[in-house]
């Protein structure tokens, strides 16, 4: 039998649920969840980046409420898919931050969609934790509530341009980009 003691029931072999005697008996033990939103294109030209994102969220917190979440609550996380389209991502970043009340928000693949998400959370202030943008535009001004995962561009250009000059011995280095997102 395979106890889930953090909900008061527990899994019996023919996976129906059993409650334990004691089930809710000490309501300090009861706290309520914390739920953050993800707002990731799921459908749409970068859907393959988002449902991987998505993935990996879900696996870490997962690991955690096996841990007993943080603190004694357990996470929850509701997903929005913006189909790859920075006005849907905006109004589903709205609809998390005002409507349910998230702790923090989570997402975006694209710079348009993270710049829609990163004013949204800057004026509601909630967090809004790993734009995959490189963009400059979502750091200067830094801002304490935006926590990002990614190096910016210009500091993963400057790592290569470092390690090609120092490590390699390189005289020169070209650089060729694409801007296909405000911002960047």
């Amino acid at each position: 039998m395979t106890s889930l003691s953090t909900t008061g029931y527990s899994l019996v072999p023919d996976y129906s649920f059993e409650f334990s005697p004691n089930c809710f008996s000490d309501v300090s033990e009861l706290r309520p969840p914390l739920i953050f939103g993800m707002v990731i294109s799921l459908s749409g030209p970068d859907n393959f980046t988002g449902q991987r994102y998505q993935a990996g969220l879900m696996a870490a917190i997962a690991e955690r409420n096996a841990q007993g979440g943080i603190g004694g609550h357990m996470l929850s996380l509701l997903v929005r898919d913006d189909q790859s389209n920075s006005s849907t991502a905006g109004a589903l970043g709205e609809e998390l931050m005002t409507i349910e009340d998230v702790f923090a928000v989570f997402g975006t693949t694209k710079t348009s969609e993270a710049l829609s998400l990163f004013n949204d959370s800057v004026s509601n202030g909630v967090p809004f934790i790993g734009p995959m943008s490189g963009s400059m535009a979502l750091r200067s001004p830094f801002v304490r509530s935006v926590i990002h995962l990614r190096a910016s561009c210009e500091d993963e250009v400057m790592a290569l341009v470092t390690f090609f000059v120092q490590t390699r011995g390189w005289s020169g280095v070209g650089y060729l980009s694409l801007s296909e997102d405000p911002g960047e």
